[in-house]
């Protein structure tokens, strides 16, 4: 028996997916290729057995009707699903797709996790001037993905608010936890956002969400296809600009399973925090020289990630700083000042003059490079913020961001935050009062950097008085800040100099302890979290008090 050519051998399911596609083809040969009725621009999976889809090129729906049509699994044309579906007008723009097994049964038609695409059979009867009508035939097709994560919108700033972030998914929702239900929409209710930092540590932050389904024109008991699956996240505190969005705890999709959010999402605003005290990762590193000092590399680094959810309004932050130095302590160009604690911080909106009180306390451990300092000591702040003297350029962009949006959204444009320029000029005037309190809880010996010189260090009470003034001044990539503390100490503290011959010196201090830092830098990004900065500091700062009066130049990085 002659053998048949490989080319002419065929299984089964071939033979049939190849006579489909003829069959499917055979119009198309004699009469052109079919017109397309509807692009898919969007769709939006209203349940397992019902589908709305956009239709992007058309001006209207109306008129046209389905012809039947076939879903696939995936890209997997070779076998259609046993499923018959309608196509019907659902709005201007939208056409609804209602999906029954073959087995006439209503179980669910998509399931979870899953891609299918659908090629949908139109019709559209056009009627002229004179009444006589005519039809034409056409087709579309979909890809349809019903494991879509959640998309995090650029966040907008409410008049005095907090930042909003617009959430979007092609899945419904199914509802929110026990507030909030198909039955009961666009109310603001508790929820939970769950973020990831970049050590891969997943924490929950305390939010607000609003589902903004809305019901379709002239129809109260259907839903608008555009606002399914949307909705409003309101996070409480300031917005880590290094968190990644992983999920809202309460919130699943029409297949009852939770949704995540898209992993190249971001929390708060693109610029950098404009000061140390905003940061929650503050790294500089310098050349420092000063008067009467050998010349060293400094560090002066901070971290403060926020972690868990708000309690009662209160964030709270581990916190580790350190500004520590390489040169000798006699002309000392650092503070060389080691802290480790716990801060709890929240902000208090008011109206009139006072526009802000922001309130923090913190539980530190006070030491230096040495570690032969142990003070523990209780910090309370209240910074104030007076109308129409903080206005940062993060600030000013985002407010002009949501001020354009509104706008935008009226004429059916997306924008985005990169979209908006930030302004070039930006400034802040703040004030602060505050209070340490403490001591040295155990006797120390003090050993010199250089040579073989020890001394007791007795222990001491701390009690001192904070007040503070913070100017910032920035003009497109260069900005200025001012610190300047005059810090007063009620309760006499002792501390240990190392004169230039290298011995060791006792010292009580008490009074007034005054310390200012003026720092410019240029940013490299349009970011601003890569800085060359130069930095001038003077006076006394705990817990040694030595004098500092150097200039440090360096790189700064800022989150």
């Amino acid at each position: 028996m002659k053998k048949t050519p490989a080319i002419f051998r065929h299984s089964r399911p071939s033979i049939v997916a190849a006579l489909a596609t003829l069959l499917v083809a055979a119009p198309a040969c004699c009469a052109g290729p079919p017109k397309s009725l509807c692009s898919v621009t969007d769709y939006k999976i209203l349940n397992p057995n019902s589908i709305a889809v956009e239709c992007g090129d058309i001006v209207a729906t109306a008129g046209i009707s389905g012809q039947g049509g076939t879903v696939y699994l995936g890209d997997d044309l070779s076998s259609p699903l046993p499923v018959t579906f309608t196509a019907s007008p659902y709005d201007d723009d939208w056409l609804f797709l209602l999906f029954t097994p073959n087995s006439g049964t209503m179980t669910p038609v998509f399931k979870a996790q899953t891609k299918y695409k659908i090629a949908i059979k139109l019709s559209r009867t056009l009627v002229d001037a004179k009444g006589n009508k005519t039809t034409e035939e056409g087709y579309t097709s979909t890809l349809i993905d019903t494991s879509a994560s959640l998309t995090l919108a650029s966040a907008f700033v409410a008049a005095g608010g907090p930042n909003n972030y617009e959430v979007k998914s092609h899945l419904g929702f199914q509802g929110l936890g026990m507030g909030l239900g198909p039955n009961n929409l666009n109310q603001t209710v508790d929820c939970s956002l769950v973020v990831e930092n970049f050590t891969g540590t997943f924490t929950t932050k305390r939010a607000k969400c609003k589902q903004t389904q809305s019901a379709l024109d002239g129809h109260p008991g259907l839903p608008d296809p555009g606002t399914v699956g949307t909705l409003e996240l309101f996070p409480e505190g300031n917005a880590d600009t290094q968190s990644i969005p992983y999920k809202i705890a309460e919130l699943q999709n029409i297949f009852g399973t939770p949704m995540t959010l898209d992993p190249k999402s971001r929390l708060g605003q693109a610029k950098a925090p404009a000061t140390k005290d905003a940061s929650s990762y503050y790294v500089n590193g310098s050349y420092a020289a000063g008067r009467g000092s050998k010349p060293g590399l400094i560090l002066d680094a901070k971290a403060a990630p926020p972690i868990g959810r708000l309690y009662g309004g209160w964030q709270f932050a581990p916190t580790v700083t350190a500004n520590i130095g390489s040169n000798s302590i006699s002309g000392m160009t650092y503070t060389d000042t080691i802290d480790f604690g716990l801060t709890e911080s929240r902000p208090l909106e008011l109206r009139g003059a006072l526009q802000e009180i922001y309130a923090s306390g913190s539980a530190v451990y006070e030491t230096d490079r040495e570690f032969d300092r142990e003070n523990v000591t209780g910090v309370a702040d209240l910074r104030y913020n007076f109308r129409g003297l903080y206005s940062p350029r993060a600030v000013e962009t985002l407010r002009m961001f949501g001020n354009r949006q509104t706008i935008a959204k009226a004429h059916g444009i997306t924008l985005q935050q990169s979209d908006v320029a930030p302004p070039f000029l930006g400034y802040a005037l703040d004030f602060h009062t505050g209070i340490e309190f403490g001591g040295a809880i155990v006797d120390t010996t003090v050993k010199a950097t250089t040579g073989k010189a020890t001394i007791a260090l007795p222990a001491y009470s701390i009690f001192r008085v904070v007040p503070q003034v913070h100017g910032l001044l920035e003009m497109g990539h260069l900005s200025v800040d001012a610190v300047g503390t005059p810090r007063y100490l009620a309760a006499t503290e002792n501390t240990v100099i190392q004169l230039p011959n290298n011995s060791l010196q006792l010292k009580t201090v008490h009074g007034w302890n005054g310390y200012g830092v003026l720092t410019s830098a240029f940013s490299l990004d349009p970011a601003g979290h890569f800085s060359l900065n130069v930095t001038y500091k003077d006076g006394f700062a705990p817990p040694k008090f030595a004098r500092i009066n150097a200039v440090q130049a360096g790189i700064l990085v800022k989150f």
